[in-house]
């Protein structure tokens, strides 16, 4: 088997309102804890930005980022619909400003946040995202439910959305029919925990739309580690799934 370089599509970074058993505080614990694992790099929001709301969890990061000095992580950001005139720029400017701050992908949390996902309040934007290639990344918990995840992609089928902590115990029988229906849709692995699980999915849909995540610091870095490393898959399908999808992805977006 080949060496792996891991590339962490859902690293929190910041210290829990609600406690964590472990956590980064901020930057240079974060790099410490990624050296510590066998981690490249990482695509880091922060870790309240959910309980906490977007703007500050988007100056949070945009922190980190000023202080990550060797480039490891980049950012993602949160938005909102565009017609609250919140601090959190919008239209091309949004694209702009990603780009001048490290920012690779958005996030969206629509049920802590308190608005609807839906064409009325945020068409406008996720148009334009879907133009430039962004992904945006989305949990179940965030988004609400599977069947609410469905209806986002079917109201948004040109955009590309990232689907993150999919609870645990297998999420089979909610992502294979995405997958055999839309291109769009990209799973992260933290919450993934099935027996032969990413060796299946592998086969039958190919490795390019599974990506390592971590989950951090609700779960460890290593767990997912593990599963990929010793997943029945080639060594390019592990390859794909560790960094080289996302990279793709990122370099895709343009901003």
């Amino acid at each position: 088997m080949e060496d792996l370089a891991f590339f962490d599509v859902n690293c929190q970074i910041g210290m829990p309102m609600c406690g964590s058993l472990e956590y980064a505080a901020g930057t240079d614990d974060l790099l410490r804890e990624l050296d510590f694992s066998g981690i490249g790099r990482a695509v880091v929001s922060h870790v309240n930005t959910a309980s906490g709301g977007a703007v500050p969890g988007n100056h949070f990061v945009n922190r980190a980022l000023r202080e990550d000095t060797g480039k490891r992580l980049v950012g993602c950001w949160c938005i909102l619909p565009d017609c609250l005139n919140e601090n959190i720029p919008s239209g091309e400017n949004l694209c702009r400003e990603m780009l001048k701050n490290r920012i690779g992908m958005l996030e969206i949390c629509p049920v802590s946040h308190r608005w609807v996902p839906h064409r009325t309040a945020i068409g406008r934007q996720f148009d334009m995202l879907a133009e430039r290639g962004v992904l945006i990344k989305t949990s179940v918990q965030e988004i609400g439910s599977w069947n609410a995840f469905y209806n986002l992609v079917e109201r948004f089928p040109r955009n590309r959305f990232l689907i993150t902590n999919t609870n645990l115990w297998g999420c089979d029988r909610y992502i294979r029919p995405l997958f055999e229906t839309t291109d769009k849709v990209y799973l992260e692995l933290s919450e993934y925990w099935v027996a032969e699980g990413i060796a299946n999915l592998v086969k039958r849909y190919g490795a390019d739309h599974i990506l390592y995540g971590s989950g951090y610091p609700y779960w460890t870095h290593t767990s997912q580690m593990m599963n990929i490393k010793h997943a029945q898959i080639s060594d390019e399908d592990r390859r794909k799934i560790a960094c080289g999808n996302l990279d793709q992805l990122l370099k895709e977006a343009q901003l």
